[in-house]
């Protein structure tokens, strides 16, 4: 969703007050005017390091709370620190931990494990340290709505002292003592803690109490870190202890965390509340998510180098899991929202699906409410029970309406912005159609996207010293933003991508450039990213500043952009394509073709008998097959010399024809070949277009051919700009009927129905192995109408003997790449293809003029079995680092090795192993020689040509699990409109 721009207005009279009070310049006090209501606050804000602290015994209940602890200290009870299993939670447990155990405390941990126990206190816990005569709990980040659980305590006479910052519910909790500034009864000036903040004041009550000499500002960089990821404003208190925090964390204060600072590349000397909140933190939230977050909390505690590097690897690792599960889980829940026909009129959004991690799905809300400016809430199914999770706006206040559903729901609890919840499966159609009509009386006014912006500046004011004037607002976070603006006019000379998803960008005015860089928003450049010529822009960034060496270097973060239209080229499209076309394809420039998949092969077949030095470019491995096995059948009888190539095949001879993919063109390219390459659009959505340019720049080929079966406007222009194309446009519309069968419980009973009622039918299946399978339990069923053929397969590889009688066969079976030219009334796609060529071929491939349907009768389950094949044939880094280690130790065959350990289910399976680590340097043909490090792998060609099959499938599984039945049919008709309107 794209966001209205706004600059704020700021107090003008009040900007001149600040102005003349400290001393500040124009933009500073301009910036100021808009954050704060007064003089005092506008110095909070300037001198973090004025701020004075309040007596934390002015918060109800703080005496009961520190009294208890004392006693418990005294009669040498245990004391249980029960946490939370975000940062907040972590972070606060380990500060409890760390100073009351220092202080003379007996005390341990629990960290609940958000997957078993769920968020707050859970009786089973409570019950088992019962039992252990351990009756003493001391909660942190939780307790407050804990209501019938500490009730449970009382029960088997534990005490139970709760500090916590979050909303109480209308009853309290009846708990030995509790310190909450949310409850109604305190009166302590500042509310916004977070739960380490409200731990820290505690531990200041209790050195006052005790008198002890320590001093407490040795910890406020774990109360930093647990401030900054719970997203509490950074003003008052809370901006003090992350003023503190922060210089400590540069000072590496603490050997836990600043190994997993050291991990996550921060730059010690330079740290910003970004660096936390983006870097650390997810590390540390994400252990809690996918696994347990006691893992954390032993890295902030712990003191040796080794072991707390040791904990730091494990939450990257851990990170990158839960990075895999939230992508997964991102896609599903867009293609789910694709599927709503009156998504433009929701103003809340409920998505539910079987089995989403539930530790994940409140990530992916913030993910889908930034894009499209929605409540949202996703809703992960297991059994008969339910677990949600709720992002919203502001102004739209999700705890009010979870409230309003209470009824229907088992628990709920959190913020206005966040929150969680439970419900039993069957109501989750009603909560939907209840959470619907209540957001019915919410202005669509508050579901507008805008971005602030403070001010206005010019590329040449970045270092003319008054932008370093922001410096003095530091540390920015929740209720001090980072300061925003806006500059017009710029040229952008220079861009280009950095990972997956990020570039960066050379801007210029008219006296100066500057580097730029788009964390994540790659994407936002693909309708110019590759066109000639220059580009103007407006950008709305942030200007961060680094120092080194005595010397300062600017760079802009860039948050949005608006880039001119002023110089687009305006394609003419021919339509037409006629044997003199194709004979002079590779004669007159490039060219982009656009027509059904099946047009591609004529092309390279005909090219092939006139031309040498050809080499096809496919965009993923599936692709590549489908296309070589069916040029090679029809090519059977000419002598040309035809190359394979790709991870498993990196032998390049001198042939005629070579097929290969996009990771590997660089080794097959020469000068003056004549290239074609297929289903661009694949490389631009997945951000390889980049890459694939600067190789054919580099190598001059002849001609180029760009062939599309399916792609966007903005796609098309990419490709026409970048590489001057002419559009040849042959795509013939056909007009199919759809029966939409997913999901179908019984595929042979549609099969059987057919047979029976002589309905003349193609069976698609994704792979010869399927078919082969399913032909024999047919001809167990119907041996007579197999014998005689009327039940036929079409495997020309295989079997060239085989001659199709057209007018016999009445079922035919056949893989979506290798279909014949015949009449048939229905095409029946029995499992999930495995790209888009596969599913658009069938029917264009056979005879023209037909009234024909087609037939979907896969499911989920083939999807899934799709993509098991795909982690099978393109195995994880760890997968292959553990097969590497049982190698390492073994000796003999290394194929046998890998089937006996069961790393590998089959020979083939356990030589692409082989191949990866030989491609690597780890395996000599005989032995592995090392362990390979996961980013090797990572970088591998294999393993790079998995995650561009993965993407396609998701892709895939997005466009036809997903959709309505009429969107499918949409997709024969005119894939380009269809693809336009479901753009990646």
């Amino acid at each position: 969703m794209k966001s209205e721009w706004r600059i704020i207005e700021s107090d003008v009279e009040l900007e001149q007050i600040l102005s003349k009070k400290f001393g500040i310049n124009s933009l500073l006090s301009h910036i100021l005017s808009s954050r704060v209501k007064n003089v005092q606050e506008a110095e909070e804000l300037l001198f973090p390091q004025r701020i004075v602290l309040g007596n934390p015994y002015e918060m109800t209940g703080m005496k009961d709370v520190v009294e208890e602890l004392i006693k418990i200290r005294d009669r040498k009870e245990s004391l249980v620190v029960y946490g939370d299993y975000d940062v907040d939670g972590v972070t606060g447990t380990a500060l409890y931990y760390l100073i009351l155990k220092k202080w003379g405390w007996n005390v341990e941990y629990h960290i609940p494990s958000r997957l078993e126990d769920g968020y707050g206190l859970s009786k089973e816990t409570i019950k088992r340290f019962a039992i252990e005569g351990k009756k003493n709990f001391l909660t942190v980040d939780c307790g407050i709505t804990s209501v019938e659980e500490i009730d449970y305590a009382n029960a088997f006479g534990c005490k139970i002292i709760v500090t916590d910052h979050h909303e109480p519910k209308e009853k309290i909790p009846h708990a030995t003592a509790i310190v909450n500034p949310k409850c109604s009864d305190d009166h302590y000036r500042f509310k916004s803690f977070s739960g380490v903040g409200v731990a820290y004041k505690v531990v200041e009550a209790i050195k006052m109490r005790l008198g002890v000499n320590d001093d407490l500002e040795n910890y406020l960089d774990i109360v930093a870190l647990g401030t900054i990821a719970d997203i509490v404003p950074l003003v008052g208190e809370n901006r003090y202890f992350v003023y503190k925090g922060l210089q400590l964390l540069s000072m590496k204060n603490r050997v836990g965390i600043s190994a997993l600072m050291e991990v996550s590349n921060v730059n010690f000397e330079n740290i910003k509340t970004h660096d936390v909140g983006f870097r650390i933190a997810p590390k540390i939230n994400a252990v809690g998510r996918i696994d347990n977050a006691v893992t954390a909390l032993q890295l902030i505690i712990e003191e040796d180098p080794k072991k707390a590097f040791k904990f730091a690897d494990e939450l990257v690792k851990k990170n990158q899991e839960r990075q895999f599960i939230e992508n997964e889980i991102y896609q599903e829940a867009i293609a789910n929202l694709d599927s709503l026909s009156d998504f433009e009129n929701l103003k809340i959004l409920v998505i539910d699906h079987k089995n989403w991690h539930p530790g994940v799905i409140g990530i992916v809300a913030s993910r889908i409410l930034s894009m499209y400016h929605k409540p949202t809430l996703m809703i992960t199914i297991d059994g008969d029970t339910a677990r949600g999770s709720a992002r919203s706006v502001e102004g739209i206040n999700i705890i009010d309406i979870l409230g309003k559903t209470r009824d229907l729901l088992d628990e709920f609890g959190g913020h206005k912005m966040a929150a969680g919840f439970s419900l039993k499966t069957d109501k989750i159609e009603l909560f939907k159609s209840r959470i619907n009509e209540i957001m019915a009386d919410y202005d669509t006014d508050l579901l507008k996207s805008e971005l602030l912006i403070d001010d206005e500046i010019t590329l040449e004011e970045v270092d003319n010293g008054s932008i370093d004037s922001i410096e003095n607002l530091k540390p920015f976070g929740n209720g001090n933003p980072e300061p925003v603006f806006l500059i017009r006019n710029l040229t952008i000379e220079q861009l280009k991508p950095v990972g997956k998803s990020s570039f960066k960008m050379i801007l210029k005015s008219k006296e100066k450039k500057l580097e730029g860089i788009g964390f994540g928003l790659l994407n936002m450049t693909n309708a110019f990213r590759f066109s000639h010529g220059s580009k103007k822009v407006d950008v709305i960034v942030n200007v961060w500043k680094d120092s080194w060496n005595g010397s300062k270097r600017y760079q802009l973060n860039i948050i949005d952009m608006d880039v001119k239209n002023e110089d687009k080229i305006f394609i003419k499209h021919d339509h037409h394509f006629d044997d003199m076309e194709l004979e002079n394809l590779d004669k007159n420039g490039n060219t982009l073709v656009i027509g059904s998949p099946n047009i591609v092969e004529e092309i390279i077949i005909r090219m092939a008998q006139k031309s040498k030095k050809i080499v096809v470019v496919l965009p993923t491995n599936s692709m590549l097959a489908d296309i070589y096995n069916s040029v090679c059948a029809a090519l059977g009888n000419f002598n040309l010399s035809i190359g394979y190539v790709d991870a498993l095949h990196p032998v390049v001879k001198d042939e005629d024809l070579i097929f290969t993919n996009i990771f590997s063109l660089s080794r097959v390219l020469k000068e003056k070949s004549n290239l074609i390459i297929c289903e661009p659009q694949m490389m631009i959505q997945s951000s390889m277009f980049d890459y694939f340019s600067k190789i054919v720049e580099k190598n001059h080929p002849k001609s180029l051919i760009f062939f599309s079966s399916f792609f966007s406007k903005a796609e098309e222009t990419t490709i026409t700009d970048t590489f001057n194309c002419k559009i040849v446009n042959i795509f013939q519309k056909q007009n199919l009927g759809v029966i939409d069968d997913r999901n179908v419980s019984n595929k042979m009973e549609i099969i059987e129905e057919l047979i029976e009622n002589k309905t003349r039918s193609a069976v698609v299946f994704s792979d010869v192995q399927s078919l082969k399978s399913f032909y024999i339990k047919l001809c167990k069923n119907h041996p007579a109408m197999c014998t005689n053929r009327e039940i036929s397969t079409y495997i020309p590889n295989e079997d060239k003997s085989i001659e199709l009688k057209y007018d016999r066969v009445n079922l035919l079976l056949a893989t979506g790449s290798m279909m014949p030219r015949m009449e048939f009334e229905r095409i029946i796609y029995y499992d999930f293809p495995r790209n888009h060529s596969e599913f658009l071929k069938p029917p264009a491939a056979l005879k023209r003029g037909m009234n024909m349907t087609v037939q979907m009768i896969f499911g989920n389950d083939d999807v899934q079995k799709n993509m098991r094949d795909l982690e099978e044939l393109f195995p994880l880094p760890q997968r292959i680092i553990e097969s590497a280690k049982i190698l390492k130790n073994s000796s003999g065959d290394m194929v046998d090795v890998l089937i006996h350990s069961e790393m590998a289910s089959s020979k083939a399976i356990a030589k692409i192993y082989l191949s990866i680590l030989s491609e690597i340097s780890a395996f000599n043909g005989k032995a592995v020689t090392r362990i390979p490090a996961a980013d090797e792998i990572e970088n591998s060609l294999r393993e790079r040509e998995g995650w561009i099959e993965k993407f396609s499938l998701k892709m895939l599984e997005r466009d036809l699990m997903n959709s309505q039945v009429k969107n499918i049919a949409k997709i024969f008709q005119n894939p380009f409109e269809a693809h336009e309107k479901s753009s990646y």
